[in-house]
């Protein structure tokens, strides 16, 4: 199976490439810029329209795509029209190519963020989507449009909508890496209150979920549609934080809960209900929120070691 790969320069796209080799799958990278490994072939792009995205892949074959591209990842970077092109004009303009290509899925990376504030203890794909927040907004459109396209145009394509996805390899503002970065230097981090309460979901898993997408469109075992991957199970991030530095051996009173204000924006509690794509695919995630934080800090140790893990 060859597989187009959107974003693959980053977080999850990067990740997602390694899942592919190991399980004997081409991927092939399309993206702004090239990123390891060396052996993926790549697709330079200078952005996500449908026109680009079409003469970039002009006589190429491709048995499906996996759309990870988002604009707005960063909180800093939410300047309107960035994030309409990026999650709205890109997911449709991705369909549209699949159907060009007579590619056999499309799997749309989505996020917790689209939905709406609520007091819900879980939400579920039925859960009011964002109106308000631009970030979310958007995210939600583009996965609703994408969707209502692939309808259209009869590809089979899934909304995946990942809830806090964290692991080595996350962009160097986020939690993990600054806790790890810090506390490795015997340094103090600065963190909010930490009662937010977040449904972490370890890299490894939103990759597996991503493969079973592809596998459940391909056969038609799963419908398409759109779908959470969470764990159903909230942590706060007091205790995401407390369990990064007792996988580091370091001190809790480096963690200087209260030293940063909380984001007017954050919501107290984002837990998702995975139910139906567990009954659609089987997926659950590998391992528990311990395990997963040790595992992420042992990965994160080896890339600092200038020998290496075995």
């Amino acid at each position: 199976m060859r597989v187009l790969v959107t974003g693959a320069s980053g977080f999850v796209g990067r990740r997602f490439l390694r899942h592919l080799q190991a399980d004997g799958l081409q991927g092939v990278g399309l993206g702004r810029a090239p990123a390891e490994p060396d052996c993926i072939d790549w697709i330079l792009v200078s952005g996500y329209d449908l026109p680009g995205l079409h003469q970039a892949t002009l006589g190429m074959s491709f048995d499906g795509i996996v759309h990870l591209a988002a604009a707005g990842v960063h909180p800093a970077d939410r300047e309107v029209a960035s994030l309409v092109d990026g999650n709205v004009g890109a997911p449709v303009a991705v369909v549209q190519l699949a159907s060009q290509l007579q590619a056999r899925f499309v799997v749309v990376a989505g996020s917790s963020a689209e939905y709406a504030q609520t007091r819900a203890p879980r939400l579920d794909e039925h859960a009011t989507l964002e109106q308000g927040a631009l970030y979310g907004a958007t995210k939600a459109a583009g996965g609703l449009l994408a969707l209502s396209v692939a309808t259209t145009l009869g590809v089979p394509c899934a909304v995946l909508r990942l809830f806090n996805v964290f692991g080595p390899g996350e962009a160097p503002h986020r939690l993990l890496p600054t806790l790890h970065r810090n506390l490795k230097l015997g340094q103090a981090v600065a963190l909010s209150a930490g009662t937010q309460i977040r449904d972490f979901v370890h890299i490894d898993d939103a990759c597996r979920a991503i493969m079973l997408a592809m596998r459940g469109l391909t056969d038609a075992s799963l419908a398409p549609g759109a779908y959470n991957v969470a764990t159903g199970i909230g942590h706060s991030v007091r205790e995401f934080a407390l369990a990064v530095g007792d996988a580091m051996g370091k001190s809790s009173g480096l963690l200087e809960f209260g030293a940063l204000p909380m984001r007017p924006d954050d919501r107290h509690v984002v837990v998702g209900d995975a139910s139906a794509f567990h009954a659609a695919t089987g997926w659950t995630p590998a391992v528990p929120f311990a395990v997963a934080v040790d595992r992420a800090v042992d990965e994160l140790n080896c890339q600092g070691s200038v020998k290496g893990c075995l």
